[in-house]
């Protein structure tokens, strides 16, 4: 799910001359991602309605690969609706031990 619909729609949105060389079709290219992306994350928020992380109860790679997504879409400032109830996952993926080694090594 993260490999195959979140990360191609992120693409969409931050390369998306490299998805087409038309420069008039770029707008509509990344329309469509921004609803993609904001129809998967709402799925993501309902599942981390029911635990503390993507699989219940226990971390795995599947919420790293997801607030990665997520950050760099903050960071392209496009206009996915990333609901506030995810905050606090954030938050938590932010202080993960593994995530913190992983952003100092990559500075």
């Amino acid at each position: 799910w993260c490999a195959s619909t979140l990360h191609p729609a992120l693409y969409r949105i931050r390369m998306t001359p490299r998805i087409h060389p038309d420069a008039t079709t770029h707008e509509a290219i990344r329309r469509s991602a921004v609803q993609e992306l904001t129809t998967q994350l709402a799925v993501a928020s309902k599942a981390l309605r029911d635990g503390e992380w993507l699989m219940g109860r226990h971390w795995c790679l599947a919420d790293a690969y997801l607030y990665w997504v997520i950050e760099r879409v903050l960071a392209s400032q496009a206009d996915v609706v990333i609901d506030p109830a995810l905050q606090p996952w954030r938050e938590r993926c932010a202080a993960w031990p593994a995530w913190a080694r992983a952003v100092r090594q990559d500075t």
